[in-house]
């Protein structure tokens, strides 16, 4: 019958070079390239229609070494202001003139009426090394020196409002709380 090594061979090489996972506590992490300490959220974020940083998300990076994809995911509480609540989301990195460009594939909106505590997770995967930097394809170029990834939010208009880093109803009443997001950063080869 053979032994398990038999059936499942162990795998020749590790892909995950890197994987950092925080709350947005202000807290500083260690990585492959230095230490870098991340945003601290204490409240929460009420959207407007214009499009803004989305608290907790904001960070100065620098990948490994060989790094070919960079997965970048948001967990998040989000709350209804309004009846009827629409939000729009998307990841952007600041390209080498310093200008934020949005990541295309990761735009995302949500709509649904009356969203109570609800719980979100984003994602969206950069392709890293590419022979041509193509942000709004996922696509960077050469990424040897800290650049800025975030989330930017909005809300529809103001008939349509959300807020997020925040829950209503805990223990059984209607508390405010604010919660921080949680942000993963994944380097593989």
């Amino acid at each position: 019958m053979g032994n398990l090594s038999t059936h499942f061979p162990a795998a020749s090489s590790v892909n995950v070079l890197e994987h950092l996972e925080y709350y947005a506590d202000g807290r500083t992490l260690e990585t492959t390239k230095g230490n870098v300490t991340v945003q601290n959220v204490t409240s929460a974020l009420n959207l407007t229609s214009s499009y803004q940083d989305f608290d907790g998300s904001v960070i100065e990076y620098t990948p490994p070494d060989g790094t070919k994809n960079l997965h970048y995911h948001l967990d998040f509480r989000g709350y209804y202001e309004d009846g009827n609540n629409i939000m729009h989301i998307q990841a952007y990195l600041d390209n080498a003139s310093g200008t934020a460009t949005a990541i295309g594939e990761s735009r995302h909106t949500k709509y649904a009426n009356a969203n109570y505590d609800n719980f979100y997770t984003i994602k969206t995967t950069l392709k890293v090394g590419e022979s041509s930097e193509d942000i709004a394809a996922a696509n960077v170029g050469t990424w040897a020196s800290a650049r800025t990834l975030k989330w930017r939010i909005r809300e529809y208009s103001s008939s349509y409002e959300y807020v997020v880093n925040r829950q209503v109803h805990w223990d059984g009443g209607g508390v405010d709380v604010a919660l921080r997001p949680l942000i993963t950063i994944i380097a593989t080869k």
